[in-house]
């Protein structure tokens, strides 16, 4: 998920710039007399602060979004598609604040969920989705 989350960070950063570009270009033509390069040196500097602060990609989701329970199988919005995991399968839990880690059973696949929420929320959140299972499950505050 961290590839994923840095590939839409920087497609995201290249079609500011790209725009940006285009902004310049336009008033480069449409208005000569203006002093492009502040224009455009600010511009970029604003974009790259927003970029910066504000998080950007899955890592701003809400957990309920991205983890959700059908009957007894777990649905995971990692990435750009969907996972499915039994609940049975699920065997150690790792929580910290904006972050959840599930590995599975036996075959120690490991699935890293960046979101938004304190580790109480997390906490809170996952126990409900897996119900009774979450006795038989190693839980780790990270």
């Amino acid at each position: 998920m961290q590839s994923n989350k840095t590939k839409h960070k920087w497609m995201m950063l290249v079609k500011r710039l790209m725009l940006l570009v285009g902004l310049y270009v336009m008033l480069v033509i449409l208005l000569p007399g203006i002093q492009g390069e502040t224009f455009f040196s600010t511009a970029c500097l604003i974009t790259i602060l927003a970029l910066m602060l504000s998080g950007g990609g899955y890592g701003n989701q809400r957990l309920e979004a991205l983890l959700t329970k059908d009957g007894n199988t777990l649905m995971l919005s990692y990435g750009t598609g969907k996972i499915t995991i039994p609940v049975e399968r699920v065997e150690s839990i790792a929580i910290g604040k904006n972050y959840l880690g599930l590995i599975e059973k036996n075959n120690s696949n490991g699935y890293d969920i960046m979101c938004k929420g304190s580790r109480e929320q997390i906490h809170h959140h996952i126990k409900n989705v897996l119900g009774a299972h979450f006795k038989n499950c190693t839980v780790q505050r990270v």
